[in-house]
């Protein structure tokens, strides 16, 4: 038992980051039909350096009118793939309308002494079958798909419709509603369409940003069809070459190298290259230097990121103070007004822990595991020593 434990930690810890298996397709869609009778074909493909055992799967809604055609356990050559054949037999009616899913996938078999002396974890993997059951009457679905830019650029939006009904649209109109907090900033109107039981239909729009400010929009995708209405929301960004001051640190301890965190973001739909802040602070109206500069880095398009800069603060009062982080790229120098404070050191009696900070989510939830584990064990062995305890009384 105590050994099985302590696998079992270590096979949390060596979960390889990268599948041992993988399948393809991922994903088949397919339109519900009466008495449908087919054939679907997946590939199980194996990753590993040697050969492993390879064993199909079918589970889901509808896994009872599927039938994997070659059922048992293959043998799957180092990078190779085995191919695994489903036989379809759909009824007559299916009562549950919308998307019904069923699942194909293969399991990896552990082959014993592999030599590798390697504790790793066996592994899954699934491929979705999905098939579209028609909604009574008329019922259709909207999908929109916006396109970053750059502001002055034109953006290319889309709006896939799909008759999900048993019968037919004689028309569908799409709109499309731009807002800006909530404030109506444009409103457009696409040509008329005509969709078939179960067929679908892409809109295209474009739109112009040269006649709008750079940010963050709401969009909303509205589509009347015959009396009846379908939508879709997303957001849209219309980027401007701007960084965003998100957070910053704001107390420091006198008499000591400070750390000062700058968190940012690009509100450009490009890369920035050669970005950094600096920061200073302002005492009676003058800048003071403190040689507070962080590394320069190359920010990504939409990017929000942290950085990095130290300084000392020793000989300075305690307070508030007034202060300037400045972004310099690309020829550009934007300011950022900030209040900070000194303060004394922490009392050596405060509980709280600042070591923990700077230990990522996973590794905690490591820390975690391996004390619940260790806690097990002692557990476990306290059991098993009283009830060795509690044979050798009966004996006497």
């Amino acid at each position: 038992m105590k050994k099985s434990l302590i696998f079992l930690l270590i096979s949390l810890i060596l979960i390889p980051t990268v599948q041992s298996i993988g399948i393809t397709p991922s994903k088949v869609t397919m339109n519900f039909e009466p008495e449908y009778r087919g054939t679907l074909i997946f590939y199980g493909m194996n990753n590993r350096d040697h050969e492993i055992i390879m064993q199909p799967f079918i589970g889901g809604e509808l896994e009872k009118y599927m039938k994997i055609e070659n059922p048992e356990p293959v043998k799957v050559s180092p990078k190779g793939f085995a191919e695994f054949k489903v036989s379809v037999s759909l009824p007559s009616a299916l009562t549950t309308p919308g998307i019904v899913k069923t699942y194909f996938g293969v399991s990896e078999i552990p082959i014993e002494d592999l030599g590798s002396g390697v504790i790793a974890a066996y592994t899954s993997v699934e491929a979705i079958i999905e098939i579209k059951v028609p909604y009574p009457g008329k019922y259709a679905e909207a999908d929109l798909i916006v396109e970053d830019v750059g502001l002055g650029e034109y953006a290319n939006f889309k709006i896939n419709i799909a008759n999900l009904g048993e019968q037919a649209i004689s028309n569908a109109q799409g709109t499309i509603v731009i807002e800006e907090s909530n404030t109506l900033v444009k409103e457009l109107k696409t040509d008329s369409i005509s969709l078939a039981s179960k067929e679908s239909s892409t809109i295209p729009i474009k739109i112009k940003t040269s006649d709008m400010e750079g940010g963050e929009y709401g969009v909303t995708a509205i589509i009347d069809y015959d009396g009846l209405k379908a939508t879709d929301k997303e957001i849209w960004r219309v980027g401007y070459l701007f960084v965003n001051l998100t957070n910053y640190t704001k107390e420091f301890v006198v008499d000591k190298i400070n750390r000062w965190d700058i968190y940012v973001q690009s509100r450009w739909n490009q890369p920035i290259e050669s970005f950094y802040a600096e920061a200073k602070l302002i005492q009676d109206g003058n800048e003071i230097d403190i040689s507070a500069k962080t590394p320069t880095i190359s920010l990504g398009s939409w990017e929000s990121t942290r950085l990095v800069a130290y300084w000392d603060t020793s000989g300075l009062a305690l307070g508030n103070y007034d202060a300037k982080i400045n972004f310099y790229y690309k020829d550009e120098v934007s300011e950022n007004q900030v209040k900070i404070k000194i303060t004394k050191p922490r009392n050596k009696f405060d509980l709280r822990i600042p070591l923990l900070q700077n230990i990522s989510s996973q590794m905690l939830l490591l820390i975690i595991i391996a004390i619940i584990v260790i806690l097990d064990l002692i557990w476990l062995i306290w059991i098993s020593k009283k009830k060795k305890k509690n044979v050798k009384i009966k004996k006497v």
